[in-house]
């Protein structure tokens, strides 16, 4: 994992550092000499705070764009900051919806426009967009919002099934209820696990692997781009619930790729879900996602970083050559212990993975924020077990 660079100095601003997001950027930044990155939240202790890469943690309580600009602005001067870095979806909207007002006082990498990004991450606005557009995506009809809509008067076959009932503003999997019938979409449509106040689209299962390309571009051209395949899925969701994936090459997912973000002459980081169908290996688009995905740290070890192609683009500098190495496996933390566990008590293991493709490597060298976020779990499993017992 060689994607270290030499540059002479870049102060790196997060602005929108409460989730996990902020930590992978902060390791992926970690790699570069002469690199410095802090963090600013609206939460007092988020993970990124514990994270030893973390140069200075800053809270704010922004109730609008202004005042958040203001912070943004302070901390800029205070810490001479060159570069304004979102990592999260609603981070890179704000940027993008005040482009002009940040990028007066801070360099900001390249983003698209807010509308493009409005439409993206809406998954019937893209399914519009995609399918109008002539490219490859799955039956789907708009149903509308959970708890408030009725389906009595859905066409049952608009769209063939098995089918998934998918939220149009989650991701990673949250939501998506599968029915099996059309019979059945009534009494699934009243499942436990369908978000009230939420709109679904219902949409044709395809049985098949689901593979995700991540990418960097600008001008509506590719910079760089990594493509994985999933190996081994959680059981408690639907496609986007990878454990373990392998770092492929596949030309059909790879052209389609170039020519969508062509088609929307996109700026910025993205995240591409596809479908390659086990019964005629037809590549339907699934997801398109505005935003570093889940597998950062994956790209990083593959051979791309990203958070540095971002920040080197908000300064105008000349890009490196990153190009993904294929045949490489990373998975999930957990998933690597189970591994682990599995291969020091004698059981077989269903896959192998080398120490330095895995993602164990990153906690072992910052290992606070996994200890955080392990610790508070254990304290909220604990708070629900004695609520339920009162």
């Amino acid at each position: 994992m060689d994607t270290s660079a030499k540059i002479s100095f870049i102060s790196v601003l997060i602005p929108d550092g409460e989730t996990w997001e902020a930590v992978k950027v902060l390791r992926c930044l970690s790699h570069v000499s002469g690199i410095t990155t802090h963090v600013l939240a609206k939460v007092r202790f988020p993970l990124a705070r514990f994270s030893r890469y973390c140069s200075s943690y800053h809270c704010h309580k922004s109730e609008n764009d202004d005042d958040w600009i203001r912070v943004i602005r302070s901390i800029v001067r205070s810490l001479r900051i060159d570069v304004v870095l979102p990592v999260t979806e609603k981070g890179v909207e704000f940027v993008a919806r005040n482009r002009k007002a940040v990028s007066e006082f801070v360099a900001i990498p390249p983003i698209a426009d807010s509308d493009l990004i409005t439409i993206s991450k809406d998954k019937w606005s893209f399914h519009c967009f995609a399918k109008e557009n002539g490219f490859p995506v799955p039956a789907s009809v708009l149903i509308g919002k959970a708890g408030e809509t009725s389906i009595a008067l859905l066409d049952p076959d608009s769209v063939e099934y098995p089918a998934l009932l998918k939220p149009t503003l989650l991701d990673g999997g949250f939501g998506i209820v599968k029915v099996k019938e059309p019979s059945d979409l009534a009494d699934m449509w009243n499942n436990e696990r369908i978000i009230k106040g939420f709109q679904y689209m219902l949409q044709s299962y395809i049985p098949g692997v689901v593979f995700c390309l991540g990418l960097y571009s600008q001008g509506g051209q590719i910079i760089s781009y990594t493509l994985w395949k999933t190996l081994l899925t959680s059981t408690k969701r639907l496609y986007f619930s990878a454990r373990a994936m392998e770092y492929v090459n596949n030309e059909e997912v790879i052209e389609l790729t170039k020519r969508l973000i062509s088609a929307m002459k996109w700026d910025g980081i993205a995240n591409i879900d596809f479908l390659v169908g086990s019964n005629d290996g037809s590549v339907k688009i699934l997801d398109f996602n505005p935003r570093f995905g889940q597998s950062l740290l994956g790209s990083l070890v593959a051979g791309v970083n990203f958070p540095l192609l971002c920040c080197l683009g908000a300064m105008g500098m000349e890009y490196p050559s990153m190009q993904q190495q294929d045949a490489i496996r990373y998975v999930h933390p957990a998933m690597q212990g189970k591994l682990i566990m599995s291969r020091f008590m004698g059981r077989r293991s269903p896959m192998k993975v080398r120490w330095k493709h895995g993602s164990l490597q990153f906690a072992v060298r910052d290992p606070l924020p996994e200890l955080v976020d392990t610790f508070r779990r254990i304290v909220k499993r604990f708070q629900s077990r004695n609520y339920v017992n009162r």
